[in-house]
């Protein structure tokens, strides 16, 4: 390996900014070089509140620019690229960035591109980045939202998980002066944050049905389209019922950010294979030389903010005993204690700590009052 070693982070994502800012601290002799399609880093924690309510926050609170958080580090430690992967040569050691049209050599590569989310492709949906798009123009998409939002009555939301119960708490906030406005959620699970406790989602569907929003579940939206004149979105349910409203939004699901990786890292599902130390499994299950993958690109399903921090140290020690030649390599414990905080507004919330669900106020007063926003810079791998 080489005497100054470069590191490739593809991603600008929790994980990846996170890897990147735990090397350059725990490793004397490093090269940092990371790419992504933006400039900025988006806070999408608090994408809820962002979008139903654009006055709570200003843009440069959850729009973290990337070369502003890493200034102190000189060209030679750390260097930001913004540009798209669009290939990973494992043999070569190299990556290909679209934006440059070079190609990049690697003594260590993290993946950590994360994922998106249907509604961040506007796929049967309005485009709403609840998570990042593979795009340098978040802000815009961001504003294109939020107007989106701001013009419509009447709304559809898909999906009963954590980000749809905050978003039509939010929604429920905005609405309270729009004349005729109306919520309906569903989802086809049979209760609210079905992963959580039930009582959980018994207080999440009180919430939110204390706010007039209804909640339907155990119902499946077979197909959705928008009409071309009016722009209404209809939505189709399996008992053959329908709905149509100004703005249809799904929060459903988990899409991975994969297009550049290559297929032998892949589960069927299109998550990146990795073992408990976050390197990369090949189809064949042998460990891929020098190449790990974080976050929520992996196979791994705990796609929360809270389990990043768990799996950065264990990543960066590992890189830093293939540096150094030795030091402690960690496991990541996949199964540990669930830790969630589900604002339904900002008045109360629910959620599940250590096995116990939290009373409404409390998760208002720690999540509810600012979405955490006060520490994006900390989450995004900032001081």
């Amino acid at each position: 390996m080489a005497s100054k070693p470069t590191v490739i982070i593809i991603g600008g994502s929790f994980a990846g900014l996170g890897v990147a800012k735990s090397l350059l601290k725990e490793v004397p002799s490093v090269k940092v070089t990371l790419i992504n399609p933006s400039e900025k880093a988006f806070f999408n924690i608090a994408a809820p509140r962002i979008f139903a309510n654009p006055d709570s926050f200003a843009p440069d609170q959850y729009l973290i620019d990337i070369k502003d958080t890493f200034k102190k580090y000189q060209s030679s430690t750390f260097e930001f690229v913004q540009g798209s992967a669009t290939a990973i040569d494992p043999t070569a050691k190299t990556v290909s960035v679209s934006a440059t049209n070079v190609t990049l050599h690697y003594d260590i590569l993290v993946i950590a591109s994360g994922s998106t989310t249907a509604s961040a492709i506007g796929k049967d949906s309005a485009s709403v980045l609840f998570k990042s798009a593979n795009t340098n123009d978040i802000e815009s998409m961001i504003r294109s939202g939020q107007e989106e939002i701001a013009s419509a009555r009447t709304f559809l939301i898909i999906g009963g998980g954590p980000v749809g119960v905050e978003f039509a708490g939010e929604l429920a906030d905005t609405l309270q002066s729009r004349t005729g406005a109306k919520v309906t959620l569903v989802t086809q699970s049979d209760r609210l944050l079905s992963g959580l406790k039930e009582a959980a989602s018994t207080t999440a569907r009180r919430l939110l049905e204390d706010r007039n929003i209804s909640v339907h579940t155990q119902r499946k939206v077979l197909r959705v389209a928008q009409d071309s004149i009016t722009k209404e979105w209809t939505a189709t349910f399996d008992g053959g019922d329908e709905i149509t409203v100004d703005l249809c939004i799904s929060t459903t699901g988990a899409l991975p950010n994969n297009s550049f990786i290559p297929a032998e890292f892949l589960s069927e599902n299109g998550w990146v294979r990795v073992n408990d130390a976050f390197k990369v499994q090949s189809g064949t299950n042998q460990t891929v030389d020098s190449v790990y993958a974080v976050g929520d690109i992996t196979t791994y399903t705990d796609r929360l903010a809270s389990k990043i921090r768990e799996q950065v140290p264990i990543v960066t020690a590992h890189i830093k005993a293939d540096i150094m030649g030795s030091g402690p390599r960690p496991r990541y414990a996949a199964n540990g204690s669930l830790m969630m905080l589900v604002p339904a507004g900002r008045s109360g919330g629910t959620g599940q700590l250590f096995g116990w669900v939290p009373w409404s106020w409390l998760v208002s007063m720690i999540k509810g009052k600012d979405y955490f926003i006060s520490q994006a810079a900390s989450f995004l791998g900032g001081s």
